[in-house]
């Protein structure tokens, strides 16, 4: 898949304006962190990190400008927690403790180009459309002591459900110890049972920013790894493709392909 393919699919998988993406790629390009080389026939194909990064970059950026600095920072928020947190997902398993968020979403877009969605696509979708990936711009920071510093959660992977989840922050030290993050659940728990959470929140300020998308991006990008690029033209279109496969019913192609 080339760069034009990937921008396009990454437009689609976002419901997001083509020309906000392709801007995001551009910075990514400049900065080194997109495969880069010729052009047209000569374009380089795209990998599944250049399609986390520039998925990132649009889903945790609120300006097109803050593209670079996104992806660098959710580059550096790593996985904390015991194995168990991320046990709902094959490819987060297999990833070594301390990955990235970014190296997350680039492991399940190569698990989601994979035969599964052509073999089971019914299984397919069960299993990714149940994912939910979100950014906060601004992180939540908590510590009960301070001798401990205060942990940075600033993404996450999770199921719809709402109780599996596997979190990522910034702050090494915490997420060596993880004695920040259970002393901080513990007395969210407590709070909850005295009904005085108020103690907590009327510490909170500033205004923050939390971005979420559904796990359906990830199956439309692996598609477009799959396929090398998509046919479709908007989201919704995209979608439709999906369930149609799950439903066994053969896709109607469009006769428009993304450009390279």
């Amino acid at each position: 898949m080339t760069p034009g393919q990937l921008n396009h699919a990454v437009a689609i998988a976002t419901d997001t304006p083509d020309e906000t993406v392709t801007q995001h790629d551009r910075n990514l390009v400049t900065a080194g962190l997109r495969t880069k080389g010729g052009v047209g026939r000569s374009a380089p194909h795209v990998t599944v990190l250049d399609a986390a990064r520039l998925f990132t970059a649009t889903l945790g950026a609120s300006r097109r400008k803050d593209s670079v600095e996104t992806v660098r920072t959710f580059e550096q928020a790593v996985y904390f927690g015991q194995e168990k947190d991320r046990s709902f997902d094959a490819a987060l398993m297999r990833l070594p403790d301390g990955h990235s968020f970014v190296e997350a979403l680039a492991e399940l877009i190569a698990d989601a180009s994979g035969p599964l969605q052509v073999e089971d696509p019914v299984q397919f979708l069960r299993r990714f459309s149940e994912l939910q990936l979100s950014c906060v711009s601004t992180a939540l920071e908590f510590s009960e002591s301070p001798k401990l510093p205060a942990l940075q959660v600033i993404a996450s992977i999770a199921l719809q459900d709402g109780y599996h989840v596997a979190s990522y922050a910034l702050n090494a030290q915490a997420t060596d110890t993880l004695m920040t993050y259970r002393a901080y659940m513990s007395r969210m728990k407590r709070e909850e049972k005295n009904k005085d959470r108020y103690k907590r929140l009327s510490r909170l300020y500033g205004i923050g920013q939390r971005r979420a998308a559904p796990g359906t991006a990830i199956m439309i990008l692996g598609r477009a790894f799959r396929e090398n690029g998509l046919s479709c033209e908007t989201t919704q279109e995209a979608i439709a493709e999906l369930l149609q496969s799950a439903a066994g019913k053969p896709k109607k192609r469009n006769a428009k392909r993304a450009a390279g």
